[in-house]
Parts: C-alpha cells; structure tokens; sequence
C-alpha cells in the first residue's frame, strides 16, 4: 500500500519542498526536502540494479555542470545518505515567470548512497516512502 503525503514547494521553481500537514510531517520529517527534477533525459533508472539510481555525468566541453553551479549548493549539500527527497517529472515548456513546469510526483525516496563532484551526479534510492497526492 503506497503512502501519500501532501507536500509544496518552497516557491514557484525552488529545488525544495515541506510537508503539509502532521501525517506528512510524521512520515518525512519537519525540514524542507530536497526535489530531483526528472527530465526524463535517461539520468532516472527505475531498473537498475541492486537499486534505482540517478545518474548523470559531466560533459567537459561544457564547462560547469549544472548540479555544481553556486545556486545549488545548498541543495546539493542536503543529498547525503538516508535523505528524503521527492522525485517529480519536468516539462521543457515554461511558465510566465520562465520557470519550467512541473508535471507528476515519481515518488518520495530515501537516498542509499550519494556521489556528488564536478565530473557526476550518482543517487541510489533505498526505499520508496511514498508519493505525494
């Protein structure tokens, strides 16, 4: 049986969100969370072995990759091991503000293991948690 939680985001475009209500709370914690943008690019696989993983690797012929970018440091600091995250589709279109649009929760996940440097990205997922209503 999944369960769900209600979470926002902090504002319109920001990478994290807070729980809602006390069941969401009691389930995630009180803390923002961080939110992992699924581009559907590949960086997401739900099958991958012994767990599901999120992995992107730096192209050096373009400079800085995004996740090390001053404007993510707080956020990427937060993607240790045992972290809770909500993982949600993206869309390339944007909104008035130039913000991309957000489309359907892919679930809430605690993180396994994390690598995290200027040349990759590397999440294992340990556990789904839930998803978010």
């Amino acid at each position: 049986m999944t369960d769900f939680v209600r979470l926002t985001p902090l504002y319109n475009g920001s990478w994290f969100a807070r729980a809602r209500d006390t069941h969401s709370i009691a389930l995630i914690g009180p803390r923002s969370i961080p939110i992992l943008q699924d581009w559907e690019d590949g960086a997401l696989d739900w099958q991958a072995e012994p767990e599901p993983r999120f992995e992107q690797i730096a192209d050096p012929a373009a400079g800085t990759p995004w996740w090390m970018e001053p404007k993510h440091e707080d956020w990427r600091a937060q993607l240790e091991p045992e972290t809770v995250v909500w993982v949600r589709l993206m869309f390339r279109l944007k909104d008035k503000d130039g913000t991309p649009v957000p489309g359907r929760s892919k679930g809430i996940w605690r993180i396994g293991t994390s690598e995290i440097d200027a040349h990759r990205i590397l999440l294992t997922f340990s556990e789904r948690l839930g998803d978010v209503h």
